[in-house]
């Protein structure tokens, strides 16, 4: 993304360009009325913060980035001060397709869906087997990036043994719920 001031008087001698991220919180939340002022770090490269432009560059862009970025100049001279603010640009980052994964752990007494790395968060998972209901317990995290991992297990029942149990995902990039299969072979 570029800045350029235009426009300002010639004898306005100091250009100080500063970059922010519109109506969000440090977390990436949003939250009314916030801007966070960016800086240089890992991800973020800003060149140009004295003079007439100015760019940003975000390398290895996360679903937190998601958000309008503007550039703001404060233009000095004497006594007197100018601030202006740009339009902005709106960055909009896409639905993360999840990763499956079923498993068997604890020696068989314990069964795992994984969906890992997706977005938005909301994904629902469900269990289908030929045995009677067996409750699932699931969790939900957040990664660093903004992506999310869910996790549903349930507890392997003498009645689960010999029959197949199917992990079913539902997440808004999938054009129909994924079914994952797993027979489970008695010891």
């Amino acid at each position: 993304m570029s800045c350029t001031v235009q426009g300002a008087p010639s004898d306005w001698t100091l250009f100080n360009i500063y970059w922010k991220l519109k109506g969000t919180n440090p977390n990436g939340s949003a939250l009314n009325n916030t801007d966070v002022t960016l800086q240089n770090n890992s991800r973020i490269f800003i060149s140009g913060l004295k003079g007439h432009s100015s760019s940003l560059i975000i390398s290895s862009v996360r679903p937190k980035d998601s958000g309008t970025y503007v550039c703001e100049a404060l233009i000095l001279n004497k006594s007197k001060q100018m601030n202006y603010t740009g339009t902005g640009t709106l960055l909009i980052i896409n639905n993360v397709t999840p990763v499956l994964h079923l498993r068997a752990e604890t020696e068989g007494q314990l069964l795992v869906c994984e969906a890992q790395r997706f977005y938005p968060p909301e994904l629902n998972i469900s269990w289908s087997f030929s045995a009677e209901e067996n409750p699932a317990q699931e969790t939900l995290n957040e990664n660093p990036d903004g992506t999310y991992n869910k996790t549903s297990t349930i507890n392997v029942t003498e009645e689960l043994w010999d029959t197949h149990v199917i992990c079913q995902v539902q997440h808004v990039t999938l054009p129909m719920p994924l079914p994952l299969r797993l027979y489970l072979t008695s010891k």
